[in-house]
């Protein structure tokens, strides 16, 4: 679901890439992303809202997309970050992993963030 909005666009944390004719790209667990520099985000209550400049677009993350997207750090692997917000919400972290994967590749495919290492 996107809406126009001042001649941006919303994206919904469940909907398709903001560019439709780029192509799709996968994260993988031991991958290591960064925010993008054209990126910046705010907690607006229990929502993290995204824009990224370049495409004038804005992303609206629910709060365990938000916690995962403030958790990247271009450091560690998706998978440990995982690891460790499973444990804090007590979710088996397959679970969780399976569930954010594709998110997590919408992100990159929207150019919100880059693979640092990939492994």
């Amino acid at each position: 679901m996107s809406e126009a909005n001042g001649g941006g666009r919303v994206v919904w944390v469940d909907s398709l890439p903001a560019d439709d004719d780029a192509p799709w790209q996968d994260v993988h667990a031991e991958d290591v992303l960064r925010v993008v520099t054209d990126a910046s985000s705010v907690l607006v209550d229990e929502d993290t809202v995204v824009f990224e400049v370049s495409s004038r677009t804005t992303h609206i993350l629910d709060p365990l997309a938000g916690l995962i997207w403030r958790c990247i750090n271009g450091r560690d692997s998706l998978e440990a970050i995982l690891a460790d917000v499973a444990d804090a919400i007590n979710v088996a972290p397959a679970k969780l992993i399976s569930d954010v994967l594709p998110v997590a590749s919408s992100w990159l495919t929207d150019g919100l963030v880059e693979v640092v290492k990939s492994e």
